[in-house]
């Protein structure tokens, strides 16, 4: 495993819209983890090149804390390899924000059908877990670190799905990664909970089977109900049932460099507010503090499962892809995966991850259309869109492809077009700094505040175009209220 020096410590995932809460709790926090894809923009919406957000890359540059990456959209978990220019990016981004190390999920997301198309399937998916599974990560890994000279480890990921028949037990098949890549882990203690509680291996009995040495950071979280099943949704801060266990898991770990929480920049002052964040970290310092003082220097006793399970990967990402994404083939895998009452769960948050991108990148435009054919059709039009369309990987990608769908149907909503043209522009200058003008036929601040008091608004068409707006970028784009105080900028 290649060596690193850490000041270790507690730390937390770095969203945008989680810069004040960098700033108001500093002294709590250690290390800021970043998730880099996270400020990427595609150069364009077929394109395989990136662009990094230098506004917020700028903002954790000049934070104190040291960094470590967390990725995000290339997991390590499938067949399929990143793009070269996911790695010139990655590169490129390291040598500014200068990481430690670097971890990325033990998860696909990616799908080739007969014909050698590559789908997204847009959601983490568990891999097959049986001989050629643990092939294709190490495989993965490998290819990983020779292309990013960082130290790398692998995250523990949530898997919704029944244990398959035959198939590698959880622990053993983490811990077997670890050990032919030579890689460390990323224990994520939520997800394996989370696991547990939806029917899969016992917590305790998967920590049994790692090399503990090798766990080199900790993730905490909070979750929620959906269905009966528990859902790693980074919506609340960590139950007193994850420390308990956390505390008894980290006594255990001689390597621990990091212990992370993990929360999603929406649920700030709506279900997490910033004294429960203080607490959070304050209780992770506890536990900290008794990093690794159970530890013993013992020879990994565990036997080899006798795994039966031989789908190839391809196969079962292919089935597992297409199920989601609604043009899944007729076989056994299919059927059984259909019958999984996980799969269903999947499905529901595959559409709510696709439908919060559109919303959040496209807000005033589907306040409009929302509040002129109603809230059932609206939902409609979303679940039509996203059953017979692609998906995207960035969020901005899922705009423009969605805004091109808006164009082909007859809607005949008044200033859409406009408004459409407007959010999209507002996007374009902040990822490029290019000013942009577009031209309403009616009072764009009237629109836009009817929009935002969420009341349709009732606005006379002009014969000619009398109000340009200008959008531009930074200081400017800041002030120009209110209009850009509602466009939602990327990845947020």
């Amino acid at each position: 495993m290649k060596k690193f020096s850490n000041t270790g410590g507690v730390g937390l995932i770095h969203f945008a819209g989680l810069e004040p809460v960098v700033e108001s709790l500093s002294r709590y926090i250690d290390v800021l983890e970043i998730e880099p894809q996270a400020s990427w923009f595609k150069e364009s919406l077929e394109s395989d090149s990136f662009i990094i957000d230098q506004r917020i890359t700028s903002f954790l540059r000049d934070c104190p804390q040291p960094k470590i990456f967390h990725g995000v959209g290339f997991p390590i978990g499938g067949t399929i390899l990143p793009h070269a220019t996911h790695f010139k990016t990655l590169q490129e981004h390291a040598h500014i924000l200068q990481p430690l190390y670097i971890s990325e999920h033990l998860s696909f997301n990616k799908y080739t059908d007969a014909a050698g198309t590559i789908h997204q399937a847009n959601f983490l998916l568990p891999p097959v877990q049986n001989e050629q599974g643990i092939t294709a990560a190490v495989r993965n890994i490998r290819y990983y670190k020779e292309q990013i000279d960082l130290p790398f480890a692998f995250e523990t990921g949530t898997n919704y799905l029944h244990p398959q028949p035959g198939e590698i037990p959880d622990g053993e098949f983490v811990a077997r990664i670890a050990e032919e890549s030579d890689s460390y882990i990323l224990l994520d203690l939520h997800n394996l909970l989370a696991n547990e509680k939806n029917g899969r291996q016992k917590v305790r009995d998967f920590i049994k089977q790692l090399p503990l040495e090798r766990v080199i950071e900790i993730h905490l979280a909070g979750g929620m109900y959906y269905k009966d099943y528990y859902l790693d949704a980074h919506s609340a801060i960590s139950s007193t049932e994850l420390f308990d266990l956390s505390r008894e898991i980290i006594r255990m770990l001689p390597a621990l460099q990091n212990i992370i929480f993990e929360m999603l920049p929406e649920n700030l002052n709506r279900t997490i507010s910033m004294t429960d964040i203080e607490k959070q970290l304050i209780e992770m310092h506890t536990l900290w503090d008794v990093r690794g003082s159970a530890s013993k220097q013992t020879q990994l006793q565990r036997p080899i499962s006798d795994c039966t399970n031989t789908i190839t990967p391809q196969h079962w990402e292919y089935t597992l892809g297409s199920i989601l994404n609604n043009h899944a083939e007729e076989n056994e895998l299919t059927k059984a995966l259909v019958s999984d009452a996980g799969t269903r769960i999947i499905q529901d948050l595959v559409f709510e991850f696709r439908a919060s991108a559109i919303l959040g990148s496209l807000k005033m435009t589907c306040r409009l259309i929302k509040l002129s054919i109603g809230s059932k059709n609206f939902d409609a039009l979303l679940r039509e869109y996203c059953a017979t369309h692609p998906s995207d990987l960035f969020i901005f990608a899922s705009a423009e492809r969605f805004a091109k769908y808006l164009s082909t149907l007859n809607l005949k909503i008044p200033h859409l077009k406009t408004l459409l043209e407007f959010e999209l522009a507002s996007s374009y200058t902040y990822i490029d700094g290019k000013t942009r003008t577009v031209n309403f036929n009616c009072d764009p601040f009237i629109l836009i505040e009817s929009l935002v008091n969420y009341k349709k608004p009732v606005l006379a068409n002009r014969v000619e175009a009398i109000y340009a707006v200008d959008i531009q970028p930074d200081d400017v784009y800041q002030k120009s209220k209110p209009l850009m105080q509602y466009n939602t900028v990327l990845h947020t």
